[in-house]
Formats: C-alpha cells, structure tokens, sequence
C-alpha cells in the first residue's frame, strides 16, 4: 500500500517550486519541480539546512549526500571549475540521473530552498 505524504514546507522561486514532504510514519521527501523536470527523492534526516548551507556555498566538502533516490545516493556536487555551478546527482550500478543547477538556476533554487527553510522553522 503506497504510503501518503503531506506538505510540511514549501519554496518557490522562478521556475522552483521545492516541497518537504512527511509521510505518518515521519519518513521525509524532498520534491524539486523545475521548467521541463522533477525529482522527489527520500530526503536525508535534517539534512534541508545543510543542502542550504552547502548551496551557500559553506562547508568543507565539495560533495553532499541530501538523500536516495531508488536506493542511490543522491548528491549535490558544487563544481570545481564554476563557482555558480552545481550538479544534483544520482548514480548507482552504472546509472545515472544529473541535473545541472547553474547561474539564474542555481540561484532561483537555492532561494527555494532557503524559503522551504523558513518554512519548515516556523
């Protein structure tokens, strides 16, 4: 039986709507609606403040696990050669889903996030 989710927080900004997303069970998703995709994926333990703060650009790792995605980690990867440029990445056993988050994009989703944040403290 599919489980059921209800919104817990949500941020939209340009063509970003991001919604966390609790099950009954306290299970959390993170959904990502951009022009031409989605992602929902199973969303780390606290870990939204994080993928803000690495968006942000702090942190000491380039690399940060915010989730799974059919059983492969999720990653949020900041470029090493574009300061403005990130990947979200999902890869296991030879399979590999990108999305490639840069300049207006990478902006317009980091203030999704930043208000999904705010939404989810108040």
């Amino acid at each position: 039986m599919p489980e059921h989710y209800g919104v817990l927080a949500i941020g939209r900004s340009g063509r970003f709507t991001v919604e966390i997303l609790e099950a009954r069970a306290g299970a959390r998703l993170m959904s990502i609606e951009a022009d031409g995709w989605s992602l929902t994926f199973a969303l780390n333990e606290h870990r939204l403040a994080d993928i803000l703060t690495h968006l942000r650009g702090g942190g000491q790792s380039a690399k940060l696990q915010a989730g799974i995605f059919l059983g492969a980690p999720v990653i949020l990867i900041r470029d090493n050669e574009f300061s403005d440029r990130y990947f979200l990445r999902a890869y296991k056993e030879g399979h590999l889903l990108e999305f490639v988050l840069a300049a207006e994009q990478l902006a317009q989703f980091t203030a999704a996030v930043a208000q999904a944040c705010h939404d989810l403290a108040s």
